[in-house]
Order: C-alpha cells, then structure tokens, then sequence
C-alpha cells in the first residue's frame, strides 16, 4: 500500500494543502490532463513515439514512468563525471518533469522519500565491465544494468532489462492507478516497454504488483 501510494506522488492528507496549491499553477487541459492520463503510445517525438513530443531529445535519457494519475513524468538521466564515464557515486539522475508541455516547463527533484519509497534506485559497479547493477524501487523484481550502449558517436547511455524474456533497452513504465476517497490509491498494473537490443523490435510487458 504505501509502493501505491508513493507511485501516486505521495499524496497524504498533511500535503494536500501544497499540492493543491502547486495543482492550480499547471495548465491541465484535454491533451494533458490532471487525471486519467492516458498512456502515450503514437508521439512524434524524434527518439521514440512512447515518450510526450513536448520532451526534448538529450541524449543522456533513459527512461521515464509515466502515470495514470496525471501529465507529470518521473525522467531518469544517466550522470556522468567526464563524457564517457558514469558517475560511479550516483550514475543516475531522476527527476519530476511537471507541466513540461507549457512556455515555461518546471522540473524538480525528488523528496527523500519519494527517492527512497518509490522512484529511487540502488547501484553496484559491475565487474570486468563499465557499467552498474540498477536497482529500481519502482520495479525492484527486475534487476536492470546502466552501461553504454554502440560505439563512437552513436554511444548511448541505456538501462538494460528482460521483457517477457528477451534483453531490452528500457522506455517506459506506465503506471495505472484509481484513487480512492480518504484512503490510499490503488496501483492496478504497470506495463513496462522497451526495445530489444538484437534486432530493434517493441515489447511491452504487463505487470500486476
């Protein structure tokens, strides 16, 4: 239950005076709305249609969980101590991307519990190779690797993940969710999507927490 409720953003009742107050600043609207997000499937963005067009294309992205609560992402980036290593101290920057879609986008980062409780991550260096063991809270029964990926120019830093048993480059987590009046919100389901690393083709895996 509390997995649910940190997947939601947190929302308890000591906090629903602030986050009314930050809900009134963003321009919710149809395309981007403040509840029942849809999850996005068909963008034109130039990296892949999983992620919101309005994003930009830094090539130090990984993924992003994308909720059905409302337009906010959660946006993971790898960090890096020079341009071809990764921080070995914390090799992964998250992030809120909140009201991205409007003139003057926001990003934010997370609280201590949100990092902890539900959207962080832990590491380990891997041996014989560059790159780390990752850890996500939010999806804790998947173990994942961070490491570059192609050579030269065309190097990218990306989190590997099996979906349905094949080896793929992680997109995206979509989170469905319902809230639910005076109680805790209830996580349904997480369909994670990812590209495969052998021969580029989608999969998405559907999972019940």
């Amino acid at each position: 239950m509390l997995l649910a409720w940190m997947l939601q953003g947190g929302t308890s009742p000591w906090m629903l005076g602030l986050h009314a107050a930050r809900s009134a600043q963003m321009s919710w609207s149809v395309e981007f709305p403040g509840n029942d997000y849809p999850v996005t499937l068909a963008s034109k963005h130039p990296v892949t249609p999983l992620w919101p067009e309005y994003l930009d294309s830094d090539p130090n992205r990984l993924f992003i969980i994308e909720r059905s609560k409302n337009a906010n992402l959660v946006v993971y980036y790898a960090r890096k101590s020079c341009e071809d290593s990764f921080d070995p101290g914390s090799p992964v920057h998250v992030l809120w991307h909140c009201w991205g879609w409007t003139g003057s986008p926001e990003t934010s980062e997370l609280t201590f519990i949100q990092r902890n409780l539900a959207y962080g991550y832990s590491h380990q260096v891997l041996e014989h190779s560059e790159g780390f063991k990752i850890s996500l809270t939010a999806l804790s029964s998947k173990p994942a690797v961070l490491r570059m990926h192609g050579s030269g120019a065309e190097a990218r830093p990306i989190v590997e993940v099996e979906i349905n048993g094949v080896l793929c480059r992680l997109i995206k987590i979509y989170v469905f969710s319902t809230e639910r009046f005076g109680l805790l919100p209830v996580v349904h389901y997480m369909d994670i999507y990812g590209l495969s690393l052998e021969d580029q083709h989608a999969e998405v895996e559907h999972y019940v927490p």
